[in-house]
């Protein structure tokens, strides 16, 4: 089973000059991020230079630590694109888009579409099928959820 859980490097290099963007708007050194979010100083400095490839659990806690989500910060929110965001993939065809998404006042809502083949599986949190208040829809095959 092959497990792969990272960002592709061009949504890297959007995240990263977003994520630079707003910190010093907020007038936030990268030290200060570092704490507010649980990143640590260097990984945060690697991401905001597109040389980390980070989890999207690790990017969800930079955005929520700015005030904003990881859907606002790839450029989803409110403003679909047709095939959304590719986020994920792999060599071997498995792949994840972010579609769109919606803020409410009690939560950020994501829709996600998945294509998950052979022995790929995704190994990280945010946007996966079965986490907290999450549905999936499965087309063809079979879904197994582990916690």
């Amino acid at each position: 089973m092959r497990v792969v859980d990272q960002i592709r490097p061009e949504v890297v290099v959007l995240l990263g000059d977003r994520i630079r963007a707003l910190r010093k708007a907020a007038g936030l050194s990268v030290v200060r991020l570092a704490e507010l979010s649980g990143v640590s100083r260097r990984m945060l400095t690697q991401i905001e230079l597109g040389q980390a490839n980070p989890s999207l659990s690790t990017v969800d806690r930079v955005a929520s630590a700015l005030g904003t989500t990881f859907s606002a910060l790839a450029g989803v929110l409110g403003d679909p694109l047709p095939e959304g965001v590719e986020v994920w993939s792999t060599p071997g065809g498995s792949w994840a888009y972010l579609v769109n998404a919606v803020e409410t006042a009690e939560a950020s809502i994501e829709l996600w579409k998945w294509r998950l083949l052979g022995d790929d599986r995704y190994g990280g949190v945010g946007g996966t099928p079965g986490t907290p208040d999450s549905m999936a829809h499965v087309l063809r095959g079979e879904l197994v959820v582990r916690r």
